[in-house]
């Protein structure tokens, strides 16, 4: 620290014993929070956009949304637990911030799985009833069993 950021002053302190000399200090501290930002907010954003692309994935490709969501929770979870640096009892501001950006990414996951079983609801409607016969085929010279025939009612 330069010498034009600290103050040292004396003072008169008047009490009711009488009056005193006392000695105070100012200290003013800055510090840089361009490391600290690279390392802790910046991946956490960047995992949470990845988990985002997930979205864009066509809803029948499970391999690729399942491996993107578990990567992304993985990876969160890993910057969340190697960015501690000072262990302490209390709640501070990045783990609530590393908490917010794991429910992000937990909520994309989740998403995947309300669209999987949307899906494999769409996959099991009923179908509309159908009339089967064996139908002549004169052009191949052949019968065709339980060929689907719709006839109107």
């Amino acid at each position: 620290m330069s010498a034009d950021h600290d103050t040292v002053m004396t003072r008169q302190k008047i009490m009711h014993a009488g009056n005193f000399s006392c000695l105070a200090a100012a200290f003013q501290l800055h510090r840089r929070i361009g490391s600290f930002v690279m390392r802790s907010y910046i991946p956490a954003i960047l995992i949470v956009m990845l988990s985002w692309v997930g979205f864009w994935i066509n809803k029948n490709s499970d391999p690729a949304r399942v491996s993107l969501g578990v990567i992304t929770v993985l990876a969160m979870t890993t910057l969340a637990a190697t960015s501690r640096q000072i262990s302490v009892s209390y709640l501070k501001a990045l783990d609530v911030w590393y908490a917010v950006c794991l429910f992000l990414v937990f909520a994309a996951l989740v998403e995947y799985a309300f669209i999987n079983v949307f899906v494999r609801g769409e996959k099991k409607k009923p179908e509309q009833p159908a009339t089967t016969d064996t139908v002549y085929c004169t052009l191949m010279n052949t019968y065709v069993v339980n060929a689907r025939i719709d006839i109107p009612a």
